[in-house]
This record gives C-alpha cells, sequence and structure tokens, in this order.
C-alpha cells in the first residue's frame, strides 16, 4: 500500500461542539484502546481542533499515522506505514473515526434539551 489517504466525514454536530467532539475522541475511545493506538498529539490551531496517533497491529508495531482535523465535514488523513499496511487496516482505522463520532452524536442527542414553540 502506497502513500495517504484522506476521507470526509460528514457530522450533525456544530461546529461550536467541535472541541468537545475531539476530547471524547481522544479521552473516551482513544485512550481507553492503548493495545490499538499509540503516540497521541492534540492541538487547536485557530480555534480547529486537531488530533494525530498511530494505529498499532497486533505486536503493537506501528501500522498507520492518523490525522484528524475538526472542519466541516471531518477531515481524516491516514498515512500508511511501511508497505504492510493493507486496505482493511487502513478501512478500520477510517471506521474508528466514524464509530467515534456517532457515539458522541448519539450522546449529545441524549443530553440536548430541545424547545418547542407553541
Amino acid at each position: 500500500m502506497a502513500g495517504a489517504v484522506s476521507y470526509k466525514i460528514s457530522t450533525e454536530i456544530p461546529a461550536s461542539y467541535m472541541e468537545k467532539l475531539f476530547s471524547f475522541i481522544y479521552t473516551q475511545y482513544l485512550l481507553p484502546q492503548k493495545q490499538r493506538f499509540a503516540n497521541f498529539f492534540r492541538e487547536i490551531t485557530n480555534g480547529v481542533p486537531f488530533l494525530s496517533y498511530f494505529v498499532l497491529d497486533a505486536q503493537r508495531k506501528q501500522l498507520l499515522k492518523a490525522e484528524i482535523k475538526g472542519t466541516m465535514p471531518i477531515e481524516i488523513k491516514l498515512i500508511p506505514i511501511g508497505e504492510l499496511t493493507d486496505s482493511t487496516a487502513i478501512e478500520e482505522a477510517k471506521q474508528d473515526v466514524v464509530i467515534a463520532v456517532q457515539i458522541f452524536e448519539e450522546r449529545a442527542r441524549k443530553s440536548t434539551l430541545y424547545f418547542a414553540k407553541r
């Protein structure tokens, strides 16, 4: 597998929730799975959150680097490391982000109070 692969993920959350989303992805999804993810880097530049980390294989060797940018839509860049990174690993890394976003969206919906005008 050669070269980086980029994806965009649409989300229903407002841009004002993006920092909370990235904090959730980091603390609730990635950190608890330290056997699968390592070398985390987080920053916010001009109000746009950024998160990067390495996806590990079963032997804890770096398989690919993931970079996520908190724009609308969310941008994901997956960079294979070495020749052994296959399309299945890339798809799984993409789905990890999609799942984390969906979990956050569901929690946000459950904790949001809606007002209706009659």
